[in-house]
């Protein structure tokens, strides 16, 4: 009979452990949880930082420049060929 006492009062801590081996069941191992932060590792390193953000909108502004200064030498350029038409013709012309 005390035999059977034990048994009765160890049947809710067996169920208990039971449970928690269950749970314990869908948690990942060491191991899927090193693959999974080498694969977000690797994704990572295809993103840009903010150094490299701030090189790209540094180069952008320079480009910009560049070809605003371009654009202005093609205008002052056109306008003198322009003048250098309108002397020409008015020259031609009694």
């Amino acid at each position: 009979m005390t035999s059977e006492i034990a048994v009765a009062s160890q049947e809710p801590v067996l169920a208990e452990l039971r449970q928690m081996r269950e749970s314990l069941a869908g948690l990942a191992t060491k191991a899927e949880l090193q693959a999974e932060l080498r694969q977000l590792r690797e994704t990572m390193a295809g993103l840009a930082t903010k150094a490299d953000l701030k090189t790209l909108e540094t180069n952008l502004r320079r480009e910009m420049a560049e070809r605003d200064v371009r654009r202005i030498k093609w205008i002052l350029g056109a306008l003198l060929a322009q003048a250098a038409l309108v002397v020409g013709l008015v020259t031609l012309l009694p």
